[in-house]
């Protein structure tokens, strides 16, 4: 299948299997198979490992409430995908006594029948190949895999399937070759919006690692910095929110016909009804209104009813969390219907992206961006929200948080 002829059939999706992000809530799952969703994904909120979430943003769900889950989503029809997918187990899985605990949670996820896991640890990946050689493994987004090379050397240690690196999503060439190297499912997260080539993912995915690790040295206590600096980005340069890799649900076709046989579909940070809208869009290979209502962060609160209250944690430390993390961001419009055929420049492109200065070089995505996107109109409360910011970030910088003048 060539480049052109994959997007001549862009619309044209037949065999596309589809994982969506549980919030354990069962009252949700015969809709999710109604849709035709092939799996769920998810984890509970504290463990051993941790998680690429942070506990603040999980379900407080129980190993029997996790069983019953599992078995009613497979008497639904579909597959389910435990996420132990930590970027940093601190070490612990050399000591003797937590590896007892990961074996444990292994053993655990085995019992109650789930039919895959996801894992970003390269010596973690080994651990469940010999200990639970019936799961299928998978290997997690957040070790970016983008290269022939790296699918290699993760197939090698086993692996079944692939969740390939968010940059790779507009490298058609890199697609085309990827998929010639493997056997391997290849998945790809279709709706979140992370920058390009993102300098704090990787740091913020250890964040979020020990923010759901039992036993965390600091209370599983962060400051979100990473997304603050993210949102700032894009609430500034909007060319940011275009050239981020999201993958708009008319183009999927594009990606069947180039031989991607899953799409992720990230939501168990936010409530069930976002994940179930987002899923029909993708579902359906259509959306019209504003793409930032299937697609996250653009200027990403956390709702009330999406947050979970920590149990180590005290009132005030809870509020001052609650207060910031919900606070709305600006209301950032993106017309879709607007992006209509805007893939085609990474096909005809004469250098990929990561080759050119975005916006002196080349600024095709501050064109679309200022066609397709439409800023919050009340200024003043963009203002006002930059303002918040910056004052967390230079309370930051400054070293504040000794003198507790910024605290979650």
């Amino acid at each position: 299948m060539t480049i052109s002829s994959a997007l001549a059939g862009r619309n044209e999706v037949s065999n596309m299997k589809f994982t969506v992000g549980t919030k354990w809530e069962r009252e949700h799952i015969k809709t999710f198979a109604e849709m035709g969703i092939h799996e769920m994904f998810g984890s509970l909120r504290w463990s051993s490992l941790g998680t690429g979430r942070g506990g603040i943003v999980l379900p407080n769900v129980s190993r029997e409430e996790a069983r019953a889950y599992v078995e009613a989503v497979h008497a639904a029809g579909m597959k389910f995908c435990y996420v132990m997918n930590t970027s940093c187990l601190g070490n612990k899985e050399f000591d003797p006594g937590h590896i007892t605990e990961i074996l444990d949670e292994l053993r655990f996820v085995d019992e109650i029948g789930i039919d895959s896991i996801t894992v970003t640890v390269p010596s973690l990946i080994e651990i469940v190949k010999k200990n639970a050689p019936r799961l299928k493994v998978k290997a997690s987004v957040i070790n970016q895999i983008c290269s022939v090379q790296s699918v290699r050397y993760f197939t090698s240690l086993g692996v079944d399937e692939i969740t390939l690196g968010i940059d790779c999503n507009r490298d058609f060439e890199l697609l085309e070759a990827l998929r010639k190297c493997t056997d391997a499912t290849l998945e790809l997260l279709a709706n979140e919006d992370c920058l390009f080539h993102c300098p704090y993912r990787s740091y913020h995915y250890n964040m979020q690692s020990h923010g759901s690790a039992k036993g965390d040295a600091f209370g599983n206590r962060y400051v979100d910095y990473c997304v603050m600096r993210c949102i700032r980005h894009r609430v500034v340069d909007h060319k940011e929110i275009i050239r981020a890799r999201f993958i708009r649900p008319e183009d999927l076709g594009v990606y069947e016909a180039l031989g991607i046989d899953k799409i992720k579909i990230s939501s168990r940070h936010l409530p069930s009804e976002w994940g179930i809208r987002s899923a029909r869009a993708y579902l359906a290979g259509r959306y019209d209104g504003n793409l930032a209502d299937i697609i996250s962060p653009i200027a990403m609160s956390i709702p009330a009813e999406s947050m979970h209250k920590i149990e180590h944690w005290n009132d005030e430390e809870w509020n001052k969390l609650s207060a910031i993390v919900s606070t709305k961001g600006p209301d950032i419009f993106i017309d879709n219907r607007k992006l209509d055929g805007f893939l085609d420049h990474w096909v005809k492109r004469k250098k990929k992206c990561e080759q050119v200065l975005c916006g002196e070089e080349c600024d095709y995505c501050g064109e679309v961006a200022r066609r397709a996107v439409t800023p919050e109109k009340d200024e003043n409360y963009t203002r006002t929200y930059l303002m918040m910011i910056d004052f967390m970030l230079d309370t930051i910088a400054s070293g504040g948080i000794r003198d507790n003048k910024l605290w979650y």
